[in-house]
C-alpha cells in the first residue's frame, strides 16, 4: 500500500512540475491552464507526505532542471522549515546576480519542496543560491491586484535571466503597430495583427502588447500576453506570457492569472472611458507585480 501511495504522489508532483516548468509555444491562443496541473499534483500531494529528490538533477545553486529526475526519493515535509522561520522572517534568495528578500511563506509548492530537503527543520540563516522561485496567490494581495485577477488560478516564476529559456519575448507579429512616444507604459490590442495569417481560433482570443518606453538605466521593452476562455465556464478565463519576460536587474518572470470579472473589447477596439476592461486589466496585473518584485531587491 505504501508503495502504490509512493507512485501516485511522485506521479502527481513530476506530473505538475513538469506542467509548470514547460516553456509555451510561440502560439498565442496556447491558454490551457498550466497552474490547473500544478493545482491537481498539490491536490494530491496535500494528502500524504511530500516527496523531494534526493539524487539527479542539478543542485539550487547551478542550472535549472529542465526535466524532473526520476530518481531515489525521501519522505520529508515541504513546510517543516517554514515553521522554523519566525512570521515576518526574510530570506534573502539569490537569483544569478540579483538578490530578493522574500518571506517564505509567500513561496508556492514547487519552491518549497525544491528547498525542505537542504533545510530540513531549520530556517535559512544566510543567502540561499537559488534559480527560480515559484510563488503563491498571497502576493497578489500585497502587489495590489484588484478585480480579482489571479483567483483562483494563478502561476508566477522569478528566474535568473540568465538561466531562462532562450525564446523571444514577444510573438511574431507582421507589420507590428509602431511604437508610441510616451512616458508611461501602456497596452494595445494586437489580436488583428497577430492572426492575420491564420484567423483567431475563438471569438474570445485576445493577444495584448504591453510597451514600457524606455527611460533613464532602463532600455524599451515590450511583452506580449495571451488571453483565452469563457468566464463563468469550469475553465474560466486566463491570461498568460508566452514565455519568460525580461525585468530588469538580471531577472526574467512567466506568469498565468485567472480572469473572469473584466469585460473584453470588440477586437482592435480602445478601451472606454471610465470603464476597466481586459486589457486594463492586463496592464494593471504587469505594472504592479513588476513594482512588487523590484521592491523586494536587495541593493548592496
Amino acid at each position: 500500500m505504501k508503495q502504490a501511495v509512493s507512485r501516485i504522489v511522485l506521479l502527481a508532483l513530476l506530473v505538475g512540475r513538469a506542467l509548470a516548468r514547460a516553456d509555451f509555444d510561440q502560439v498565442p491562443t496556447r491558454v490551457w491552464s498550466v497552474t490547473r496541473g500544478t493545482q491537481a499534483a498539490a491536490a494530491v500531494l496535500a494528502m500524504v507526505p511530500l516527496l523531494a529528490p534526493t539524487a539527479g538533477g542539478q543542485s539550487l545553486s547551478g542550472n535549472a532542471r529542465t526535466h524532473p529526475p526520476v530518481v531515489r526519493i525521501q519522505m520529508v515535509g515541504a513546510d517543516d522549515f517554514l515553521k522554523a522561520c519566525p512570521p515576518g522572517q526574510k530570506i534573502e534568495f539569490v537569483l544569478g546576480a540579483a538578490s530578493l528578500n522574500v518571506d517564505p511563506r509567500w513561496l508556492d509548492l514547487y519552491s518549497r519542496v525544491d528547498l525542505a530537503p537542504r533545510f530540513g527543520r531549520n530556517c535559512p540563516s544566510g543567502p540561499v543560491h537559488i534559480s527560480s522561485l515559484y510563488f503563491n496567490s498571497a502576493i497578489l494581495e500585497l502587489a495590489r491586484i484588484t478585480h480579482d485577477l489571479g483567483r483562483p488560478v494563478f502561476l508566477f516564476i522569478v528566474q535568473d535571466e540568465a538561466l531562462a529559456p532562450r525564446t523571444a519575448s514577444t510573438l511574431t507579429v507582421p507589420n507590428p503597430p509602431p511604437v508610441r512616444n510616451v512616458s508611461a507604459p501602456y497596452v494595445e490590442d494586437i489580436t488583428r495583427t497577430a492572426f492575420r495569417a491564420a484567423g483567431a481560433p475563438s471569438t474570445t482570443a485576445r493577444v495584448y502588447r504591453i510597451v514600457y518606453p524606455a527611460a533613464p538605466r532602463e532600455s524599451l521593452r515590450v511583452i506580449d500576453i495571451s488571453c483565452d476562455g469563457v468566464s463563468g465556464q469550469p475553465a474560466g478565463r486566463s491570461c498568460f506570457t508566452p514565455s519568460f519576460n525580461p525585468y530588469g536587474e538580471g531577472l526574467a518572470v512567466k506568469y498565468e492569472f485567472r480572469q473572469d470579472r473584466l469585460p473584453l473589447n470588440e477586437i482592435g477596439r480602445p478601451t472606454s472611458s471610465g470603464t476597466m476592461m481586459e486589457a486594463d486589466g492586463v496592464l494593471l496585473f504587469d505594472v504592479r507585480m513588476r513594482q512588487w518584485i523590484k521592491g523586494l531587491l536587495t541593493h548592496p
